[in-house]
């Protein structure tokens, strides 16, 4: 705690003699962020598990704009959790200049860069890696990488190319987490069942700046009623493909290592909006090619929806709703962990509700269904405007369905959890 606040004393003393120089050089510069008090509590607590987030979060956003030409961004977030101290951080999350030419946009330094145009799962989006840590709670957890990022306007077509010259994998739950992945304590071996001993073996990856490197390109347009795009990647997969080996078998425990492969793969991707009079139809899908191991099989991703609003429901008040099919097609009789977050949604039904109840007030229904298991995901929440600013955020995270699938969300049911936040935008 005292390194955040001895950073926020740099940081702020770095603010006000910006702000001088500025008005030395006449220059432009603008400083905005937010302050979030996160809080969440399991119906069900564990023993020797992480059972609450007391969280608070600063976030400072500094942009410079030194011409028309030329401007600066950073991003730096300072969270401290009571609950959990090693979620404590000091973290850059953004900073990078831009450089803007005729008919050329560039972008260098560390960045997050988004794509995709379905709600909810982007298969298309594979540059940036993610925070798992709460698997539930992504929002904003993309992790931005160094990368320069150049887009070229050619009359009605943008042409986007993007280079990282190093790899950045995700984040995964710890291992008190409540969402970390269980490992059977005991197991069959030669007709007996074995108590068993489990140990983290050396990542294997690719380990020079050459093949650690990824890059990318999209080529997109903008149409009277349509948008579309495609793409490819090219880079390490930031979600380790997993191998379970039994090592021994010493003093009747069987000892087994897990080993992590972060492995290159090719990503050739697809994705479009169409206005549809009051429909907005979008659609993404890709295809991933792996490089290697053998293990490593060629799949493919889509998922297909709409959006639309629906106007004077109930007496004045709106409705808007988005309807999603997602699935997954793969070698026939090859099979995935359904805790896979590679392979998380194979045939799944996701649809979201809102509702304003007001100006301030706004209620909303989201529902993930997994047709192959059998369970599913219900996240009802209450949105309030408290201020100008100020908002307050009550939700609550259903999980359950049948355990004896073992998918994802009923293997899960026991992290049922309610969630309050408080946020000041400035």
């Amino acid at each position: 705690m005292k390194c955040i606040k001895y950073c926020l004393v740099i940081l702020l003393s770095f603010i006000f003699l910006g702000k001088s120089f500025s008005q030395e050089n006449d220059f432009k510069y603008s400083i905005n962020g937010f302050v979030e008090i996160d809080h969440f509590s399991f119906f069900k607590e564990k023993r020797d598990f992480i059972n609450h987030r007391n969280q608070s979060l600063l976030q400072l956003n500094i942009k410079s704009d030194f011409n028309d030409n030329f401007s600066f961004f950073s991003s730096v977030e300072f969270r401290n959790d009571l609950s959990d101290s090693r979620r404590d951080r000091i973290y850059l999350k953004e900073a990078f200049i831009d450089m803007f030419f005729p008919k050329i946009d560039l972008r260098i330094g560390k960045q997050v860069i988004l794509w995709g145009k379905a709600d909810g799962f982007n298969p298309t989006n594979n540059l940036i890696p993610t925070d798992y840590s709460d698997i539930l709670d992504t929002d904003g957890e993309e992790i931005g990488i160094l990368s320069a990022n150049a887009k070229f306007y050619v009359n009605d077509w943008q042409i986007q190319g993007i280079f990282s010259p190093a790899f950045q994998a995700s984040v995964f739950p710890s291992f008190n987490s409540r969402w970390q992945q269980n490992y059977p304590s005991l197991l069959s071996y030669n007709g007996l069942n074995l108590p068993t001993h489990f140990l983290w073996n050396n990542t294997e990856m690719h380990g020079n700046v050459f093949s650690d490197s990824q890059f990318a390109f999209k080529v997109s347009r903008n149409l009277k009623n349509l948008d579309f795009s495609f793409s490819y990647y090219n880079g390490l997969n930031d979600i380790p493909l997993i191998y379970n080996k039994i090592e021994s078998v010493i003093n009747d425990t069987i000892n087994i290592s897990i080993t992590q492969n972060y492995y290159k793969h090719q990503v050739i991707g697809i994705d479009f909006s169409y206005i549809l009079e009051k429909y907005v139809i979008k659609g993404e899908g890709a295809f991933f090619i792996p490089n290697s191991p053998k293990e490593a099989k060629t799949y493919f991703q889509y998922a297909l929806g709409f959006d639309r609003a629906f106007n004077n429901i109930i007496y004045d008040k709106s409705l808007f709703v988005i309807v999603q099919w997602i699935q997954e097609l793969k070698v026939k009789n090859l099979e995935y962990s359904s805790k896979d977050l590679n392979h998380l949604f194979q045939k799944n039904i996701m649809s979201r509700i809102e509702m304003e109840l007001n100006r301030n007030m706004k209620l909303s229904l989201q529902l993930v269904y997994a047709l192959k298991y059998e369970d599913f995901y219900i996240k009802p929440e209450f949105k309030y405007n408290i201020s100008d600013g100020l908002n307050l955020n009550l939700s609550t995270d259903i999980l359950g369905g049948n355990k004896s699938k073992e998918g994802f969300f009923s293997s899960y049911s026991d992290n049922t959890r309610v969630q309050i936040k408080l946020k000041y935008n400035f």
